[in-house]
């Protein structure tokens, strides 16, 4: 799994970026 990847698509789905 690619970090970068979900950290990104986390950020467009969700407006606050989670950690």
């Amino acid at each position: 799994i690619c970090y970068h990847v979900l950290g990104l698509v986390h950020g467009i789905w969700t407006p606050i970026p989670r950690a």
